[in-house]
C-alpha cells in the first residue's frame, strides 16, 4: 500500500535501478513506504495484528491516517536517513509500515484492490505445506485486516511507542496478536540470521547508489550481480496516482531446529574431512539422501 496518494504525472522507469537523484524517482520516493526497496536497518521490530471492529471503518481509517503521518516511513525519507547515518552517525527516527490484507480491504468497504490471486487468497490458503490453520498460534489462525509494523534500535523506546499505539487502536479494531524481533549481529557487528550466517547478502539492490557501494566497498559484482530492476518487488497501488506503488509483504513464523542443523553440519564437515575454519564450509553444502 501506497504511504499517500500521488497524482504526478512524470514517468518513471521501473526496468532500471533507480537513481536517487533524478526527481522522477524523488517522487516515487515520497509517495512509497520504506523497507520495500532496502531493510530498515533497525535492530529491534514489534507486530501488532488487528481485526478491524464492524461498524468502525471511519475511526479506523482516521487512525490510519495518524499511523501514516507520525509513523510511516517513505523510501525517500529512508534513503535520506541512510545517508545521514553514514555522513554523521545519527540514528534515523522510530520506523513504521502500514500493511493491509485483502480482508482488510473488505472491511473498509474498499473495492479497488490489488490483482494478484496469492494476496486475495491470503496466508491461510497458501500452498507451502504449512500445517493447518486451525493448528496455528493464537491470533495469527483469525481473520487478520492489518499489520502495523514499528522498528528502532532503542528496545524500551520501541515498546513505549508500540504500548501507545495498543490504547488508541483498541478503539477501533481488536488486537489479534504482538510479534516482537530482535535483530543479531556477529563480531564484525554484521546482522546474522540464527543459524550464525550473515543475512541478506542475496539479497536484490534496487539504487545506483548501493549498487556503486557493493562493486567499490563491498564483496564485488563478479561473482553475483545483485542488481535488479524495482519492478521485481513493485505493484501499481490501485487507490493511488500513476506513480502510487506498494509490493506483497508476507509474515512467516517458521521454527526451526538450530541445534539440529549445527549437529549434521558438524557431522558433515567429518565427512568430508573438513579441517579448521573450512568446517563452516559443510553448512552450504547440498545433501541428498
Amino acid at each position: 500500500m501506497a504511504k499517500s496518494k500521488s497524482h504526478a504525472v512524470t514517468s518513471f522507469d521501473l526496468t532500471k535501478p533507480i537513481d536517487p537523484s533524478i526527481p522522477a524517482s524523488e517522487l516515487m520516493l515520497s509517495d512509497l513506504q520504506g523497507n520495500i526497496l532496502k531493510g530498515h536497518g533497525r535492530d529491534n521490530t514489534v507486530h501488532l495484528f488487528l481485526q478491524f471492529k464492524p461498524g468502525k471503518e471511519a475511526e479506523v481509517k482516521t487512525l490510519i491516517q495518524q499511523f501514516a503521518a507520525d509513523f510511516v516511513t517513505s523510501a525517500l525519507e529512508q534513503q535520506q536517513e541512510n545517508e545521514d547515518f553514514k555522513q554523521f552517525g545519527i540514528s534515523g527516527s522510530v520506523f513504521g509500515n502500514f500493511l493491509i490484507t485483502h480482508k482488510g480491504y473488505q472491511a473498509l468497504g474498499i473495492s479497488s484492490v490489488p490483482g494478484d490471486a496469492s494476496f486475495q487468497n491470503g496466508m491461510q490458503n497458501a500452498s507451502l505445506n504449512d500445517p493447518r490453520p486451525a493448528e496455528w498460534e493464537k491470533g495469527l489462525s483469525a481473520e487478520i485486516h492489518a499489520m502495523l509494523l514499528l522498528a528502532d534500535d532503542d528496545s524500551v523506546y520501541l515498546q513505549s511507542k508500540a504500548r501507545d499505539l495498543m490504547t488508541q487502536w483498541r478503539k477501533a479494531a481488536t488486537i489479534l496478536a504482538v510479534e516482537l524481533g530482535k535483530g543479531e549481529v556477529n563480531g564484525n557487528g554484521d546482522h546474522v540470521e540464527h543459524f550464525g550466517y550473515v543475512d541478506g547478502r542475496s539479497q536484490p539492490l534496487f539504487y545506483t547508489t548501493d549498487i556503486e557501494h557493493e562493486k567499490v566497498k563491498g564483496d564485488g559484482t563478479t561473482v553475483w550481480d545483485p542488481s535488479a530492476p524495482p519492478s521485481l518487488v513493485l505493484v501499481a497501488d490501485p487507490n493511488g496516482g500513476p506513480q502510487s506503488f506498494g509490493s506483497y509483504f508476507v509474515f512467516r513464523k517458521l521454527e526451526q531446529n538450530v541445534r539440529g542443523f549445527k549437529t549434521m553440519e558438524k557431522q558433515l564437515a567429518e565427512a568430508l574431512g573438513f579441517e579448521g575454519e573450512q568446517k563452516e564450509l559443510a553448512g552450504a553444502q547440498r545433501c541428498i539422501p
